[in-house]
């Protein structure tokens, strides 16, 4: 098995893998992240809009619908985590 080193930076944000690594599928790239937070915080889809999470998946693009609600409910509880410390 090969040895593996632990990221230097393992922050939920940072997409990145380490040179000559694959990503891991939950990974997420800067461009992916941005593209994300497009969607939510423009409000480009209304919450109210039934087909929401389908119209954000579309805009990052590499990304389904189950990896985007998982990716936004990390970063809620993240930072719901961060305000109450």
């Amino acid at each position: 098995m090969k040895n593996r080193r632990a990221p230097e930076n393992d922050s939920m944000l940072d997409g990145e893998a380490p040179l000559g690594e694959k990503k891991e599928p939950d990974t997420w790239t800067q461009e992916q992240q941005k593209l994300l937070e497009q969607g939510l915080i423009m409000k480009l889809f209304p919450s109210s809009d039934p087909a929401r999470w389908e119209q954000i998946a579309k805009c990052v693009g590499s990304k389904a619908v189950k990896e985007c609600k998982t990716r936004y409910k990390a970063i809620a509880l993240a930072l719901k985590k961060a305000k109450a410390a």
